[in-house]
């Protein structure tokens, strides 16, 4: 079986009174982690990245290849008393990449494609043109969680409708 997750990927900064860390994030990082542990499924991801993402890449099947950014988009998570604060970084880096050959070859073979945006920047146009590569017995599984994230002007996330709906 062929996955394909069409999202984000993004660099996770996680700050509590209890502990700090950073690491690769978001649906598609954990969806390939656990699709990469069953036997004959192979996984891609095709998310928007930068350079400093390659430090945390690791095993994850990743394009495009080409024309890399220097920066990812990163959440910063930071909780205090209970509260929690989220902030989305680099934002003018998460723009839905091109599809290229590659991504499109994988298009036409994945059998599930997830759709796993972290910004509500992957619009209907986008999708589209990515889905008339799909086999006609694909299945479409949306995760849209960016669908109701929108960004005030210090980048803090804010609530908001998903409207594309």
């Amino acid at each position: 079986m062929n996955a394909v997750v069409l999202g984000h990927v993004c660099i996770d900064h996680n700050e509590s009174e209890n502990a700090t860390y950073t690491a690769a994030g978001s649906p598609a990082v954990f969806i390939n982690k656990i699709y990469s542990q069953l036997p004959d499924v192979k996984t891609l991801v095709i998310a928007p990245y930068g350079k400093d993402f390659l430090d945390f890449k690791k095993d994850l099947p990743l394009v495009p290849l080409e024309n890399i950014p220097e920066t990812t988009l990163v959440y910063e998570n930071i909780s205090k008393e209970n509260r929690r604060s989220q902030k989305a970084l680099n934002l003018e880096n998460a723009s839905p990449p091109i599809l290229d050959e590659t991504s499109i070859g994988s298009l036409k073979e994945t059998d599930i494609c997830f759709v796993a945006p972290l910004t509500p920047s992957f619009e209907k146009n986008y999708l589209e043109s990515a889905f008339s590569n799909l086999k006609k017995r694909c299945v479409k599984v949306l995760i849209p969680q960016c669908y109701y994230r929108n960004y005030d002007s210090e980048n803090n996330v804010i609530p908001r409708e998903f409207e594309e709906e």
